[in-house]
């Protein structure tokens, strides 16, 4: 798993750093910059695949704006300074990433390599430069170079990359993850398959995951979708059309409250709380979907006691799949179903400090008094115990 995230000139965060467990919920108000820290991960991703393209950031969940404005605009020294990102796995190994884009219009984003790093890091030590843009660099120089002594030590050091880049969990956890922020429309149409596999992040592919797990899995991960599903009081069960492989992309729900007779509804019919469970559970469930992910306003569309319930099932899920998830909600709900005293599961409250800047802080269960019980973290949210609620107005 990722442990230790830092990130430095991106949009509203000038330098941040945060240590996440498995399930790390963000709160904090409008515009504090909790979407900036799921971007700035998903910048870094995008960066190890070498695809830094508008089209392909904005599938993975970023916002794509001028260059100039992709990073923080706090100072105008920081309008053409390079974005820096590292990642540090729990098996310490690290990578890290520096964009940079020379602000012209069309301009694509790149990574450069500092020289003077190679020279200073042991790469076979724990090293920030373990890339395949740095492989290419190395294999460029080896081209140019012509003493047999130059060759021999670029040789050495592309074989000591190549292995600690191989081996690196933190390069195999993060290269596919992307911002999921599932649409009624995607979810509810099935029609629409994107451009990534097998989950787009607006839900397009949910029909064919689906399916999926009724033909590999021996219906073992369907009947398990099935039974997360009875979260709803009403939901009996659901089912796949007869043929699996002809052109009807509906899902067939069995409400039990209904006429046994007519008692199915599809998926166009259903309540789209149902249908983002679905989706949710279907995404932490599959063995083809990314080890690390986020989900922006898990919230929507749930009502506040099913928050809790569906926070505490993603955590039973991101433990038995290993999956590793980070979410941002407003609603105080969702905070209840976090156990802080497990150190996988993690609350942050993202605010804005008086420089405008965005930073955070880890909260952590605090110790009950002798004979008193803890509030619930909902309540210490809405009574403003934890910060990350307005206060330039009054109610």
């Amino acid at each position: 798993m990722i442990r230790r995230i830092t990130i430095n000139n991106y949009k509203s965060i000038d330098k941040l750093k945060l240590e996440i467990g498995r399930v790390n919920v963000l709160i904090g108000e409008n515009g504090s910059g909790k979407s900036n820290i799921l971007e700035a991960i998903a910048f870094g991703a995008a960066a190890s695949k070498n695809k830094l393209d508008n089209e392909f950031l904005a599938n993975r969940g970023i916002r794509v704006t001028d260059p100039q404005f992709m990073r923080s605009a706090f100072n105008k020294k920081s309008l053409k300074k390079e974005i820096k990102l590292e990642f540090e796995c729990t098996d310490g190994k690290e990578v890290s990433f520096n964009l940079v884009n020379d602000n012209k219009p069309y301009s694509r984003w790149k990574e450069i390599i500092h020289i003077s790093r190679i020279r200073e890091n042991n790469v076979k030590e724990k090293s920030a430069i373990e890339t395949r843009l740095l492989e290419k660099l190395l294999k460029d120089l080896l081209k140019a170079k012509e003493t047999k002594n130059d060759k021999e030590a670029i040789q050495e050091m592309l074989a000591r990359i190549r292995e600690n880049y191989a081996g690196s969990e933190a390069c195999k956890n993060f290269e596919n993850y992307l911002i999921f922020s599932p649409e009624n429309s995607c979810i509810r149409n099935f029609q629409k398959e994107g451009q990534i596999e097998p989950l787009g992040r607006n839900g397009e592919g949910l029909f064919k995951l689906i399916k999926s797990f009724y033909i590999e899995s021996e219906k073992s991960k369907f009947n398990e979708l099935n039974n997360l599903l009875n979260l709803f009081n009403w939901f009996k069960n659901f089912d796949l059309p007869p043929d699996l492989f002809g052109e009807e992309n509906n899902i067939s729900v069995f409400d039990k409250f209904i006429y046994q007779n007519s008692n199915t509804i599809d998926q166009r019919s259903t309540s789209e709380g149902f249908l983002l469970l679905l989706f949710y559970f279907s995404l932490l469930i599959s063995e083809k979907t990314p080890n690390f992910f986020a989900i922006e306003n898990i919230e929507t569309a749930l009502n506040p006691k099913l928050c809790t319930k569906v926070t505490q099932t993603i955590v039973e899920l991101a433990m038995k799949y290993n999956k590793q998830v980070l979410l941002t909600t407003h609603n105080p709900a969702i905070l209840d179903g976090l156990n802080l005293d497990d150190p996988d599961q993690r609350l942050f409250v993202v605010y804005r400090n008086a420089e405008g800047n965005t930073t955070l802080k880890n909260y952590k269960k605090p110790n009950p008094i002798e004979g008193e019980k803890l509030a619930k973290i909902s309540e210490s949210f809405l009574r403003g115990y934890l910060g990350g609620l307005p206060n330039n107005f009054s109610l």
